[in-house]
């Protein structure tokens, strides 16, 4: 066959029910949110991914084209009274992988 179809999803939590004391216990630590201005807790990662890949001479030489969309969720540290906005990101990727 010389194009395949792919698709992908990936979940990642960082520790199970984070709390800011797990966080910082960790050395996960805070991470800086809203443009840098405030600091959140990490809660999980998600990715879905599709894309598309063409085999010229099977794994020797492929082009591999994929679009992702990237979710990175936050909790607010407790006690503060600003909102924290998830982190939604676009990633389109091409690459071309020969073996010689």
């Amino acid at each position: 066959k010389k194009f395949e179809v792919v698709a992908r999803y990936a979940y990642v939590e960082r520790l199970e029910d984070n709390t800011l004391a797990k966080s910082l216990a960790s050395g996960l630590g805070l991470v800086s949110v809203n443009g840098g201005t405030n600091n959140a807790i990490e809660d999980n990662l998600k990715e879905y991914t599709v894309g598309l890949n063409y085999y010229f001479y099977g794994h020797n030489l492929k082009l591999v084209v994929d679009y992702s969309y990237l979710v990175r969720e936050f909790i607010p540290v407790p006690g503060s009274t600003v909102s924290v906005d998830d982190q939604n990101d676009n990633r389109y990727r091409a690459m071309v992988q020969f073996y010689f």
